[in-house]
C-alpha cells in the first residue's frame, strides 16, 4: 500500500523561494565576478543550492507498507522498517524536521535502538498496525531525549550572503546594485526561517527541560545531593528499575575474566531483569 507523504506547505514555500533566490544570486554574481575561478566558484555554489533544494523541498519521498515492511525511500537513500519489530512509538512531534519528516503530523518508530520519524497523511494506519502486533505508545514524559538540534541551514545561508556582499561591494560593476537588491528578500525570508527555526528550537529546549541525568555529577556532589537526585529520577520519571540493574552491572566489571565483553554478560543481565517485579 501506498502512503502520501505530507509536507508542512507554508515551510516548503518559503524554502523554495529563498533557494531560488539564492540560486539567482550566486548566477549573477559569478557573471559579473571579476575572474574566471571566482565565477566558477560562485556557479559551483549556485548548482549545490539547486541539489539541495530539489532533495530537500522538491523531490517528493516514498512511503509504503508491504507485508508488514514500512518502506521510505528518496533517490538512492532506502530504509526499511519492520513494523511488528518496532518497540513503541509517539505521535506528532512539532520540534522535529529531517529529511523523511517535514510535517507536524508525523509518526516516530523506535526500533533496534534507532528512531525514524515519517510525515504521512495515513498515521491511523501505521498505528493499527502497531496496535495489531502489540506495540503501545509511549507518553511523551517516556521517551529518550530528543537528537541534540542541528545547525540550521539558515544560518549557512545568512553566512554565506553576507560574505557575498562584502565582496560585491569590492566589484566596479553596473549590475552590482540588481544583485545587491536580491539580498532584501532573501534576508526577510531569511528572518522568518529563522523565527521558525527558534520557535522548533524552544519547544525542544522546553521538553529537554524534564529530563535530568544526575549521575555524570556524582563525582563532583555530596553524596546525599546525588542520593536524593537519584530518587527524583527514578520516583518522578519512573525509572524504578534503574538502581537495581546499576548495581547488577557491578557484576560484570568485577569478573571481567568471566565475561570477555558485554555480549558475554547479556544471558545474565536478562535472566536478572526477569526477576524484577
Amino acid at each position: 500500500m501506498k502512503l502520501k507523504f505530507v509536507w508542512d506547505t507554508p515551510e516548503r514555500i518559503f524554502w523554495i523561494v529563498s533557494n531560488l533566490l539564492i540560486i539567482v544570486f550566486c548566477i549573477f554574481t559569478g557573471i559579473i565576478a571579476e575572474t574566471w575561478y571566482l565565477s566558477a566558484l560562485f556557479y559551483l555554489f549556485g548548482a549545490a543550492f539547486f541539489v539541495f533544494l530539489m532533495i530537500n523541498d522538491v523531490i517528493n519521498r516514498k512511503v509504503f507498507i508491504e507485508e508488514n515492511v514500512l518502506t521510505i525511500k528518496l533517490l538512492w537513500i532506502k530504509k526499511q522498517i519492520q513494523l511488528d519489530k518496532v518497540l513503541w512509538y509517539t505521535k506528532n512531534n512539532i520540534f522535529e524536521k529531517n529529511l523523511f519528516c517535514k510535517s507536524n503530523r508525523n509518526i516516530c518508530l523506535f526500533y533496534e535502538t534507532k528512531k525514524e520519524y515519517i510525515s504521512v497523511k495515513e498515521i491511523e494506519y501505521i498505528e493499527n498496525i502497531l496496535i495489531q502486533n502489540g506495540i503501545s505508545q509511549a507518553e511523551k514524559e517516556e521517551i529518550e531525549n530528543p537528537e541534540p538540534h542541528k545547525i540550521s541551514p539558515v544560518l549557512l545561508y545568512i553566512i554565506f550572503i553576507n560574505g557575498t556582499n562584502i565582496y560585491l561591494q569590492t566589484i566596479d560593476s553596473p549590475n552590482k546594485k540588481l544583485i545587491q537588491y536580491l539580498v532584501i528578500p532573501i534576508f526577510i525570508l531569511m528572518i522568518i526561517l529563522c523565527f521558525i527555526e527558534l520557535r522548533r528550537f524552544y519547544l525542544k529546549i522546553r521538553f529537554n527541560k524534564k529530563w535530568k541525568w544526575w549521575w555524570f555529577w556524582e563525582d563532583l556532589l555530596p553524596k546525599e545531593d546525588v542520593e536524593y537526585l537519584n530518587k527524583i529520577t527514578v520516583e518522578n520519571q519512573k525509572m524504578i528499575y534503574v538502581p537495581q540493574i546499576a548495581e547488577f552491572l557491578d557484576n560484570y566489571q568485577n569478573n571481567r575474566d568471566k565475561y570477555k565483553t558485554l555480549e558475554d554478560f547479556i544471558p545474565e543481565l536478562e535472566k536478572f531483569i526477569l526477576t524484577l517485579e
